[in-house]
């Protein structure tokens, strides 16, 4: 398949996601507006994850170089340009607070010591403002970063600027997961909460970029992209990936096993019954068992089948990691499954279409061809 083809194909699958997740949003914002703000919040903290991995791969190859980078950069360009976009999606969600957040109404906490200590941090007024400050910062960011005009390879890398980007990248993504997803729980505590979603971000942004980038490549061309990328290819990068995320969910379990505090065993124990733990399984064996499995064998780190549909599956399993991080949080009162798979729907399909805008604003398509090799 060739850019010329892919497009179109990429917009109509966009507007036909787009376009029904919108119609079962509107059905449930109708017949249960609470369960649909509650599914908003589950599918917006789950796709925000791919636009954020884009931005961040960009900064690492700002800083570090790397024809991986000149490879995936105008996948990556795509995506992170569409941040003014999730920046807007972003706002409805701080309309209503008290209607996602326990902490958010007036009485809640009064009598329990550790929630009034942290009330501080955890009040509307500030929960907005900071909110407002990621949103901005990583559109911002996105936009001085990015230049749709001209291809990655053929621009000088800009270090400082990306180093000084990077580092307040991952403190506000870091903060960003802890108020709109560890505070859901606002007992719960954990000190590597933050660096797995980043390391989410990560993968998320790497699948997207692969997927796009193999996609859009001519079909007798995918065998040679995956040779070009540094010593073991885009396959050996996936994997990395996902062992960065295996080891940091590791981490945080071992963390809280070994805190031995009520408060924290429970936000486990809570995603460890019923249908959340059969999530899990599914998570853990399509976001790390099988594709670490797959992509040990040389051969097939090199064939663009089992890596693209390594990174569908990887992306996939990311998105419904996040699910599970977010929906078990409200109890009996979760979002039901089809609400949070609409909202995904909507937000993804909205999405995809601004990033083939980005993608058919752009005359020579993914791959430089001959820039790769420096």
């Amino acid at each position: 398949m060739t850019p010329e083809r892919s497009l179109p194909l990429f917009r109509r699958v966009a507007a036909l996601s787009a376009s029904f997740g919108m119609v079962v949003c509107l059905f449930f914002a109708l017949a249960d507006l609470a369960a649909f703000w509650r599914a908003y919040l589950v599918a917006f903290v789950a796709w925000h994850t791919v636009p954020l991995g884009c931005l961040a791969l960009l900064l690492t190859y700002h800083v570090a170089g790397g024809p991986w980078g000149r490879m995936l950069g105008e996948a990556l360009e795509a995506g992170a340009r569409t941040l003014p976009l999730v920046a807007l999606l972003g706002l409805p969600l701080l309309f209503d607070l008290a209607a996602l957040f326990d902490w958010a109404q007036p009485a809640y906490g009064a009598h329990e010591e550790l929630l009034r200590n942290k009330s501080l941090y955890l009040n509307p007024p500030f929960f907005v403002a900071r909110s407002l400050f990621y949103l901005g910062f990583w559109a911002v960011l996105a936009w001085l970063i990015t230049d749709r005009r001209v291809p990655l390879a053929d621009r000088p890398r800009r270090q400082g600027a990306a180093a000084l980007g990077a580092i307040v990248l991952a403190l506000t993504a870091s903060f960003a997961s802890i108020d709109w997803v560890m505070s859901l729980d606002a007992r719960f505590n954990s000190s590597t909460f933050g660096l797995i979603v980043i390391g989410g971000h990560l993968n998320a942004g790497l699948s997207f970029a692969t997927l796009i980038t193999l996609a859009s490549a001519r079909v007798d061309r995918r065998a040679q992209v995956l040779a070009e990328a540094p010593m073991v290819g885009l396959g050996g990068l996936l994997q990395s990936a996902i062992l960065l995320w295996a080891y940091l969910v590791f981490m945080e379990y071992l963390v809280v096993w070994s805190g031995d505090l009520p408060q924290n065993a429970a936000w486990f124990l809570q995603r460890a019954s019923g249908g959340w733990a059969a999530l899990l399984a599914i998570i853990a064996c399509g976001h790390f068992v099988l594709p670490f499995a797959l992509l040990l064998s040389s051969r097939l780190r090199g064939d663009w089948r089992v890596v693209s549909g390594l990174a569908v599956l990887i992306l996939a399993t990311q998105l419904l990691y996040l699910v599970w991080q977010t929906a078990p949080a409200w109890g009996a009162v979760a979002p039901p499954p089809l609400a949070i798979a609409g909202a995904l729907l909507a937000l993804a399909g909205l999405w995809l279409l601004m990033v083939t805008a980005n993608l058919a604003a752009r005359r020579e398509l993914l791959v430089p061809r001959e820039k790769i090799g420096g």
